[in-house]
């Protein structure tokens, strides 16, 4: 999950412990207390994938060219349009001593040019930034200083230059962003609230042509009801980690050996394929491409499944923030500076003989970014998008 505000991802790192299958009569009990517009979700049996262990597969060189940048902005997305983007933030430090408030915005490097941010906030900026060819979508949120009015969702159209705003947090409820994900010229958000000890999490999806918005997935509960704590889209298919509906209530206590479950299913559908079932603690990061999945969780660290090959892949340890271009899968360490790739068509774990230093992947339309530090990137182009 990408985390947003004050719900980022926490850094402790828990013990390995065994993954844990659901019997069929608890996944009865689970899914009649989700919905997917309102259908009752559809009961599968538990069919598990077998996960391989890819730590002695060995290693080969990344194939592609590196390239290094420097200076004061470093890119966050590309677009097939504009080019390498990247944030302006809210607050400026022009001198050690004092902070300077202003409005964040979207930068395109190559002209330095700051796309326009209809109706800006003070201390606002753009993150979570998600190109295709023709839109740019973003969070817009608070840096911390300011006015805090909840996190906005909006569609940047780079052809007419208009900016539309797609969601905002209704009046008296406690909603929060959950998830992001831009899928060709569809966006597809998750949205978590509760009221007493029942969680709600809606699924949108917005056809950015059009600009029509519908909820495809309602997933409710309380206890230990499992709802959609995670999801990412890969074509017609999305695929869902399913946690206690405990893990997102204030009194819900922490759980080291918390379960959870990873799905893959139609979008907008209701029938579910059960793939994989384990262990975490606290919050998990995912994305797919090209029918490959890959999410990490503080427990067993990262992993990876293709649907085309229906294997499962332990890529590494450690629990991470995670990337994909759909068959390399990319990976950094949240609490440590390790950080790696590999490879699903070669099984291999990959090696960058030129970056002697870590690294937090980014991929974007056929690029992947390399951020070392606030000043410099390397960034390359995927064998595989």
């Amino acid at each position: 999950m990408r985390k947003f505000l004050m719900g980022s991802m926490i850094l402790a790192v828990v013990a390995a412990s065994g993954c844990s299958h659901i019997s069929v009569e608890n996944s009865a009990r689970q899914n009649a207390n989700n919905a997917d517009n309102g259908v009752a979700v559809k009961v599968p049996v538990p069919r598990f994938k077998t996960v391989t262990d890819v730590s002695h597969n060995g290693s080969e060189e990344y194939s592609e060219a590196l390239h290094k940048e420097t200076g004061p902005l470093h890119a966050v997305a590309y677009s097939p349009s504009l080019g390498f983007l990247a944030e302006k933030q809210a607050l400026e430090v022009p001198q050690k001593a004092k902070v300077k408030v202003g409005y964040g915005s979207i930068v395109q490097l190559d002209s330095n040019k700051e796309l326009p941010q209809p109706s800006p906030i003070l201390g606002y900026e753009p993150d979570y930034i998600e190109a295709s060819k023709d839109y740019i979508c973003y969070v817009y949120q608070s840096s911390g200083i300011g006015p805090n009015v909840g996190e906005l969702v909006y569609a940047y159209n780079i052809k007419t230059g208009i900016s539309t705003k797609l969601w905002s947090p209704a009046t008296g409820t406690n909603e929060q962003l959950m998830e992001f994900q831009l899928e060709g010229d569809t966006l597809y958000f998750g949205v978590q609230s509760s009221t007493g000890d029942t969680v709600k999490v809606e699924i949108h999806q917005v056809d950015l042509n059009t600009m029509k918005q519908k909820v495809i997935l309602i997933s409710m509960g309380s206890k230990t009801d499992k709802v959609v704590e995670d999801f990412a889209v890969s074509g017609n298919l999305i695929g869902l980690i399913w946690t206690p509906a405990s893990h997102f209530l204030p009194d819900g206590g922490f759980n080291a050996s918390e379960p959870y479950d990873f799905t893959i299913g139609p979008v907008g559908g209701s029938s579910k394929e059960y793939i994989y079932s384990g262990t975490n603690a606290n919050s998990f990061d995912m994305r797919a491409s090209n029918g490959l999945w890959t999410w990490s969780d503080k427990t067993n660290g990262v992993e990876c499944y293709s649907k085309s090959s229906n294997q499962l892949w332990n890529v590494a340890k450690y629990p991470s923030y995670v990337a994909t271009d759909g068959v390399c899968v990319w990976w950094k360490a949240v609490d440590t500076p390790a950080c790696g790739g590999f490879d699903t068509s070669t099984q291999k774990n990959l090696k960058l003989s030129h970056i002697n230093s870590s690294f937090t992947p980014i991929v974007s339309n056929g690029r992947i970014i390399l951020s070392m530090n606030e000043n410099s990137y390397f960034w390359t182009t995927a064998k595989h998008d």
